[in-house]
């Protein structure tokens, strides 16, 4: 439990600081009024923890550049009522990714999940555009680059990308 100096504190960064280790062991619970955590480009491994949905005011997760493996805890992700900005490219995780109906999406502005993950699912419905983000939000920013997503659809990721957004320029 951080003193009471820094029980205010809004942002973390502590990308590119050869952390090591499992990120499970790194507790940022204490700090309630936290807006930003960037644990980017160290040497972190294991998985996101789940108790990361206790983050009330995160807005900003950037966990790209290391070593994650698993799949992302999408449940608890979507339970962080401000989250909108999500970075875990260049790790090793996997698992399918939630279709373009579910909740996990309804805040995230920006979204970076490749390279270096091996999520599957059917592309063409995770990237169904077309749902929650036009209502609610707007997109700064969504990057497949180098995607490695797999399933029936992976050849038509681009196109149907493409194809969504056209509709709304």
């Amino acid at each position: 439990m951080p003193s009471t100096y820094f029980e205010n504190l809004e942002t973390i960064r502590l990308c590119g600081n050869q952390l090591t280790g499992s990120l499970g062991a790194y507790n940022f619970n204490g700090f309630p009024y936290l807006y930003e955590l960037d644990l980017s480009s160290n040497n972190l491994t294991g998985t996101i923890p789940d108790d990361y949905s206790n983050f009330m005011s995160l807005r900003i997760l950037d966990l790209s550049s290391n070593s994650l493996t698993g799949s992302l805890p999408y449940c608890s992700l979507a339970n962080i009522p401000e989250l909108s900005s999500l970075s875990v490219h260049s790790n090793a995780l996997t698992g399918l990714l939630p279709a373009s109906t579910d909740t996990f999406w309804t805040t995230l502005n920006v979204w970076q999940y490749s390279p270096g993950n091996s999520f599957s699912g059917n592309a063409t419905t995770v990237c169904n555009i077309t749902a929650p983000w036009v209502d609610s939000t707007y997109i700064i920013e969504f990057n497949m680059t180098f995607s490695s997503a797999n399933g029936t659809d992976a050849n038509d990721l681009g196109p149907t990308i493409l194809s969504a957004l056209s509709s709304y320029i």
